[in-house]
């Protein structure tokens, strides 16, 4: 909470010339190993960090461990540019696209849209027969399939006891790693894991989904062909769960501070005061209904001067404003906003009339029956 009076910093030099230090340290980890550290400090007030904002930062740790894993692929595949130049080219080709992959994926909040954006992007990046995604049931101890498609056929939902003998995805989730297995269609003729009425694959990845260190169940791609896998599609699949994984972190953080806005105005209020991103909630009709101290620094207007004023007004320049009203009234006759729950970049207006880009994330709240969006 306040390094400064910490007995064991009592000898840094660093906090000697602080009044107080809020300080929060924690490793960034991939696969089991710290790649690197993250250091937060706040010299305005003691214990800033909060157990809310505590797993922020540890899903921030996630995302910045799966950008050192990019980079360092990238880096080894930089190092062998003189003798593989046309492999160089199809992955550096394969790292942007994983790249709009990832801010694809990690922008849902809805579990069955992460699903169906993985099984998507996986056909296209890697050769695959059977894909399934399994969801860990703490309850039970075993995982259930949350999707399994096999050769563009869906499969029943299946469980498997986190304590099966032979099972792979029961392994990688028990021992936290990723498992890569090329079969030898002579010798290993019978598959003790084979699924009765699914088809024998020779290639095959699991990986655990892990997001801040937590798991959430595991995912697995499977192929028919021999050696399908190695070291450029594990990288693939490596960071495609990953993604996978903070996506779903995301949603269920995004549907508990959801349920905790409902169950509590104060809570609400502590995090629109205390929020490090600009919030701005408006009614069903558009008008802003708050806004917050971040989005006070943002766009220079005061929370009074806002209030119930159109959002569009507030901080939208007037060439756009025209279109934002538009959507607001089909919005109002019944029809879904097209950039719920999607990442969209457009051009702000600050107060002062200068326009800046920025990134918006709108999400829908019903509270005692009526709508919020923010």
């Amino acid at each position: 909470d306040d390094a400064v009076i910490d007995a064991r910093f009592a000898d840094d030099p660093h906090f000697e010339a602080l009044r107080q230090c809020s300080l929060l340290i924690l490793p960034i980890r991939q696969r089991g190993r710290t790649q690197a550290v993250l250091i937060l400090e706040n010299h305005l007030v003691r214990g800033a960090f909060t157990p809310t904002r505590i797993g922020a930062a540890t899903l921030l740790c996630g995302q910045l461990a799966i950008s050192i894993e990019n980079a360092r692929v990238y880096q080894s595949l930089e190092d062998k540019v003189a003798e593989r130049t046309e492999t160089l080219t199809s992955a550096n080709a394969t790292l942007e696209n994983l790249g709009a992959i990832g801010r694809e994926i990690t922008g849902h909040l809805d579990a069955q849209a992460v699903f169906s954006t993985l099984n998507r992007h996986v056909h296209s990046l890697l050769d695959v027969t059977h894909f399934a995604i399994y969801l860990l049931d703490h309850a039970s101890h075993t995982l259930v399939s949350a999707l399994t498609v096999e050769a563009g056929q869906s499969l029943p939902v299946r469980s498997i006891a986190l304590d099966h003998p032979t099972a792979n995805l029961a392994r990688c989730v028990r021992e936290r790693m990723e498992i890569i297995i090329a079969l030898d269609p002579v010798r290993d003729l019978t598959d003790p894991n084979l699924i009765a009425g699914t088809l024998p694959t020779l290639s095959l990845m699991f990986a655990p989904l892990m997001a801040g260190g937590r798991l959430l169940g595991a995912i697995t791609v499977q192929s028919t062909q021999i050696q399908a896998y190695g070291e450029r599609e594990a990288a693939i699949f490596r960071t495609l769960c990953a993604y996978g994984a903070i996506a779903l972190a995301n949603g269920e953080a995004y549907r508990a501070a959801e349920q905790a806005l409902k169950a509590s105005e104060a809570l609400k209020s502590a995090i629109m005061d205390h929020a490090t991103v600009a919030l701005i909630t408006s009614d069903a009709n558009g008008n802003v209904v708050e806004f917050n101290p971040a989005a006070v620094a943002m766009f220079g207007h005061s929370r009074q001067q806002v209030l119930g004023r159109p959002f569009s007004q507030v901080i939208m320049p007037q060439r756009l404003r025209a279109g934002h009203d538009e959507g607001m009234l089909r919005v109002q006759h019944g029809q879904e906003p097209t950039i719920l729950g999607k990442r969209t970049s457009l051009s702000a207006l600050r107060s002062n009339g200068q326009e800046f880009p920025i990134e918006m994330l709108l999400w829908r709240t019903e509270v005692d029956d009526k709508v919020f969006y923010t």
